[in-house]
């Protein structure tokens, strides 16, 4: 005895069960709440983006000069100048 086997393996469209209007009602509120909460999340995240960058922009932009500079290395010009030479000679070395 040979049993025949369809390819198509889909259900009749009569033999679909149905889902209740209300479960579909609900279930399309559930997915437009999770889209705007996921529009909410990735704004949030872009702003917490900009944040980080202006960080990292501020910290390249710090004035290491006045940071690392103590009144007892006398004037504040000529600290700069000697560290930007002994700066730059280290990078000619290398």
């Amino acid at each position: 005895m040979e049993q025949k086997t369809s390819l198509n393996h889909q259900t009749p469209p009569a033999a679909k069960p149905l889902l209740a209007a209300g479960v579909v009602s609900e279930i399309a509120d559930k997915y437009e709440e999770q889209v705007r909460l996921e529009k909410i999340d990735q704004k949030d995240k872009r702003q917490k983006i900009k944040e980080l960058e202006q960080l990292i922009s501020n910290s390249m932009n710090k004035p290491i000069y006045k940071m690392l500079y103590k009144p007892e290395y006398g004037d504040y010009r000529q600290f700069v100048e000697d560290v930007a030479a002994e700066l730059r000679r280290r990078n000619a070395c290398c």
